[in-house]
Parts: C-alpha cells; sequence; structure tokens
C-alpha cells in the first residue's frame, strides 16, 4: 500500500512533519490492501467466429486489489464478467475482449479489461468446412483444438 501526504499552509517544518506523521499513521491503521486476482487470472472463454479456435481464453489485464477499512467482510462484493459478444478471429494476445467490474452495493470497487491469452488466427476455408461437416455430423467440435490444415 502506498500513501501521499500532503501538507499546505504549515508554518514551520515541524508542524509539517507532525501533520505528515499523523495522516500516515491514520491510513495505515484504518486500511489495508486486499489483493483478489493476480494479472493473467484465467476468467472465461469467449466464442470466437470463424478462428482456427472456436474460443479464446479471457485473462485479466491487470491485478485486481481492493483498498477496504480494517475488519470490513468482503462478503458483500459481487463480480460481473461482461465479455464482448461476436468475437471475430483474427484476435491477437492481449486484445480486450471484455471487462471485469467488482462491485459493492451498485458501486465499482475496482474493474480492469478481460484480454485474450492467445491468438486466434482466421480459419481456412478448409477448416471451416471440416468444422461445418463435424456440426452436421453431431460431432463435438467445440473443442479449442485448432484444425490442421
Amino acid at each position: 500500500m502506498r500513501v501521499i501526504s500532503v501538507i499546505m499552509g504549515a508554518t514551520t517544518p515541524k508542524t509539517r512533519n507532525s501533520q505528515t506523521t499523523s495522516l500516515l499513521d491514520y491510513a495505515f491503521n484504518h486500511y489495508d490492501i486486499q489483493p483478489l486476482y493476480d494479472k493473467d487470472h484465467v476468467i472465461d472463454r469467449a466464442a470466437v467466429e470463424k478462428g482456427d479456435a472456436s474460443h479464446v481464453t479471457g485473462v485479466l489485464g491487470s491485478r485486481i486489489s481492493l483498498l477496504i477499512q480494517k475488519g470490513m467482510k468482503l462478503e458483500d462484493i459481487s463480480e460481473k464478467v461482461e465479455m464482448n459478444k461476436n468475437l471475430k478471429a483474427p484476435i491477437k494476445k492481449g486484445e480486450t475482449i471484455g471487462k471485469f467490474v467488482v462491485e459493492k452495493d451498485g458501486e465499482v470497487l475496482a474493474e480492469t479489461d478481460i484480454v485474450a491469452r492467445e491468438d486466434v488466427k482466421e480459419a481456412t476455408w478448409w477448416g471451416l468446412f471440416k468444422r461445418t461437416l463435424a456440426k452436421m455430423s453431431g460431432i463435438d467440435a467445440g473443442s479449442n483444438e485448432k484444425e490442421s490444415e
């Protein structure tokens, strides 16, 4: 946790230092950082149209931590995953594919982008043909395996 103190209008350096000490003591005694998720934590998979893979894995684009008052419970927080609809290949690793939001009582506490963990290239016509044929035949084509060409 980092805390910055700004004291304006102090008449002496001793007064300024005393007020800064009081502010920093208050912050460190009353607040704490609660880590929730690390960067690259897997969140969800999203369907990809016309890609060499049918899905892309979404991971957090940055670490999620909350500044909380000491003694506060995290039981009342909710997490919301908003994946973009109609993702179409190509998708580059690190490209934003959604949003992850942490809320409490309707107030947003933290949010970050959900990004693609891997590249998804455009499928070849042969790969799309095989996938369509598999769907028509009732074969499970929902895996994230890339088609061979």
